[in-house]
């Protein structure tokens, strides 16, 4: 080659090599900027403490941070067999308490040494967010359950100040690196339990007597009472337990947090949840992409998140500093590259794999395997997927009616039943829908369209500070990579599924972990004068102790209704009628005990011709509709304590009974119960051609509906069509083998024909 071409060669490497050098020089000062920042932003606020107070005292905050840590591990696995939702309502009530304690020691600490709140951003749009759910319960359909909540969902505006409560001091008092993965730790340990519980009832092993099972024995729902509730509860927890596999300091540490991976991973299949699954794959998408990303970065020795075996390599008064989560403390100066420290990956996944290999026999020893789970038929379930798609057009239609304030907090298995389209009906007939299947068009339609779009500003918020934080190397570790994913993972499985309290509180409580780190403004706030601190803390702790008793009444109402129920099944109505007046005194609000109390007395009245109790119980059922007149359930009802008063003691009840079934079937015109029991109404009365009209209405929205059947026979039989009357009791035996009016009717038309 010629002496032209080296020379052109040498001055090409030499120019490009200095356009690299100038532009890695460019990046280097960038994130090196972006580093700085973030220190002095933190150094300030750090300052600002150490001039002020603490936010609290630190005997204060070690209770926070305990009580935060009972939410995170015994709430999932608290469930009580004695009440009647016994895996949520104990949950509700703790979580309720647990909030309350938090807030007055909270409260009291301020009161008493003063401090500052720390500010992360948030403030603005969450007192907006509680303030439009305020407006809506005040506006709501029916204000008492907005306020608590419905049965077995609990999603009011208490629940609502439960979760602001929570994310608001855990972005209080998660400070350190270590407190947050102190607080990831017991999440995954309560999950991996819970998991475990999951897998054992999956394999036909569960110490619980369980007195209502949604979905059968063959989906896990562990301490959740639901498979797809447990799916949105370990679909957040997952990339959590991945993350700290990662993060671990120990060999030991390392192995139990990848045992608890792979329990919950096995759990999340057993639930048989599609949206959680997809929602925890799109999550650990997101969970490598940001650990990837983190990798071009390299890891130091003198950072913060070090393996274990980099902090034993560092110097040992810097191992012994608390690490703040801030770069602050603990992270390398930007201009000076600590050396590197390269663990090789066989030895960071060894752990996984070894765990893997363990749970692997111990499956197989208990007969567990992922085959058994059935997942092909859960995943192919074409009548599921049309029936999202039908609750989600006729939720369409209540949002457009109420796009502002919506119809109140839980409301919406009140409302649903007018709105309901044919299709979805005669698909699950027996289904009172409470729940759309999609959290965020849920919202919409119970708190108003604004309320919707500031809660996904605050997750988006959280998501994108979190992400930048994670991705430009100041200060993001690998649990909050976990957290940011399981966060992504339940939005995602939110979009077909609405999971309740529990999972939703760890949604909030994650959110408040991760806004804990750019949590940097703080305001002060000066102790209350000496004439008036004693008495603001004495009144402080006097409505604390209000709240916990208020609180509890709830719960009682719901343990006392399961004991009526199981009364009334044994056949002892006497001890049934005393559990449920016992409901009904520890919670007047809740429609549920009068009118199962008020059709147990009609019922029972009218077959042993007490007319006395019949009356008692029209009270009861009475007074149900008076506090819930726009349920369809409580009208259904008393439409059918008249019709029982009505043949037992006088027809002119039949006219009651007609008017409420009427304004049942407005409510919920695709009812197949009350349009089938309005035309039994209209056969006692004698008007046979609107009988028919109402009996094929409800037959053709349930075809099996074994009464309207009955009806049917009784039609024909009136009408002297003995052949189709003896056909039609036929067929309702066929279905009902035990209906005993069907089988005297029956008996009866085959001894006139011999």
């Amino acid at each position: 080659m010629s002496p032209f071409c080296f020379a052109f060669i040498r001055r090409y490497k030499k120019c490009w090599s200095h356009t690299v050098d100038k532009g890695l020089d460019k990046v280097t000062a960038t994130k090196a900027s972006i580093r700085q920042s973030a220190i002095e932003a933190h150094s300030e606020g750090h300052h600002q403490n150490r001039r002020g107070t603490s936010n609290t005292s630190s005997f204060a905050e070690r209770v926070l941070k305990i009580l935060l840590y009972v939410v995170l591990a015994i709430v999932p696995l608290i469930v009580f067999p004695s009440s009647l939702d016994q895996a949520f309502a104990i949950k509700y009530l703790l979580l309720k308490a647990i909030t309350i304690a938090a807030i007055c020691v909270y409260l009291v600490a301020l009161l008493a040494r003063g401090g500052r709140l720390r500010l992360s951003g948030l403030e603005v749009p969450f007192l907006a967010f509680l303030g439009l759910a305020a407006i809506s319960t005040a506006l709501s359909i029916n204000t008492p359950t907005s306020l608590e909540g419905a049965y077995l969902r609990y999603d009011g505006l208490y629940s609502y100040l439960i979760m602001a409560a929570l994310l608001f001091l855990a972005s209080q008092v998660i400070k350190t690196a270590d407190d947050l993965r102190r607080f990831a730790s017991f999440a995954v340990g309560s999950a991996a339990l819970v998991s475990l519980y999951g897998l054992l009832q999956r394999a036909g092993i569960d110490p619980v007597r369980w007195g209502y099972v949604s979905f059968g024995i063959g989906r896990s729902f562990a301490t959740l009472g639901n498979p797809i509730t447990l799916g949105g509860y370990l679909t957040i927890m997952l990339p959590v337990a991945i993350s700290l596999v990662k993060q671990c300091k120990s060999q030991v540490e390392r192995y139990l947090c990848g045992m608890a991976s792979i329990l919950i991973g096995l759990c999340l299949l057993a639930t048989g949840s599609r949206g959680a699954l997809i929602g925890v794959l799109c999550g650990m998408v997101v969970y490598i992409v940001l650990t990837r990303q983190r990798n071009v970065f390299a890891v130091r020795t003198t950072d913060f998140r070090e393996e274990s075996n980099a902090i034993r390599l560092a110097p040992a008064r810097q191992a012994q500093s608390e690490v703040q989560l801030s770069p602050s403390v603990g992270a390398s100066q930007p201009t000076k590259e600590a050396p590197l420290l390269r663990i090789p990956r066989a030895v960071r996944l060894s752990p996984v794999l070894v765990a893997l290999v363990v749970l692997t026999f111990a499956l197989a020893a208990t007969t567990v395997a992922v085959p058994a789970f059935n997942m092909h038929t859960t995943l192919t379930d074409a009548s599921s997927i049309n029936t999202r798609l039908l609750m989600w057009q006729s939720a369409a239609r209540m949002a457009i009616d109420r796009p502002l304030t919506g119809f109140g907090p839980d409301s919406l298995g009140i409302v649903f039943p007018q709105y309901e389209l044919e299709e979805l009906a005669k698909l699950v007939p027996d289904q009172n829908q409470d729940n759309v299947h999609n959290a965020f068009l849920q919202m919409a339609v119970t708190l108003g369209f604004p309320a919707l779009l500031v809660f996904v500003f605050i997750v988006a918020f959280v998501i994108l500070k979190s992400k930048d934080r994670i991705l430009l190397n100041v200060g993001g570790t690998a649990v909050e990579a976990g957290l940011l994913a399981g966060i992504v993972g339940f939005i995602i499985q939110s979009l077909t599924n609405v999971t309740g309290i529990m999972p939703a509180a760890f949604l909030w409580l994650f959110l408040g972990a991760l806004a804990a780190p750019f949590a940097t403004g703080s305001v002060a706030v000066r102790p209350a004068s000496g004439y008036l601190r004693y008495p603001a803390i004495i009144a402080v702790c006097i409505m604390g102790i209000v709240g916990m008793l208020a609180s509890v009444h709830p719960f009682l109402s719901d343990m006392a209704l399961g004991k009526a129920r199981m009364a009334e099944q044994n056949g002892d109505l006497q001890q049934a009628r005393i559990y449920y007046k016992t409901a009904i005194a520890h919670s007047k609000n809740d429609t549920k005990p009068y009118r199962e109390l008020g059709i147990m007395l009609t019922d029972t009245g009218a077959q042993q011709g007490n007319i006395v109790a019949w009356l008692e119980g029209i009270e009861y059922l009475e007074r149900g509709v008076q506090r819930s007149p726009n349920d369809q359930q409580n009208l259904i009802l008393l439409g059918q304590g008249y019709l029982y008063g009505g043949k037992a003691f006088d027809r002119m009840y039949l006219k009651d009974a007609e008017r409420y079934l009427k304004q049942a079937v407005y409510l919920r015109p695709n009812s197949y119960i009350a349009n089938g029991m309005l035309g039994a109404v209209y056969l006692e009365t004698g008007r046979l051609t609107e009988a028919k009209a109402q009996i094929d209405i409800a037959l053709d929205i349930n075809p099996n509906d074994s009464q309207a059947m009955f009806c049917l026979g009784r039609y024909y039989e009136m009408t002297g069509q003995r052949d189709k009357a003896l056909a039609e009791y036929k067929h309702v035996l066929s279905l009902a083998p035990g209906f005993e009016k069907a089988q005297v009717a029956y008996k009866g038309l085959v001894a006139d024909e011999k």
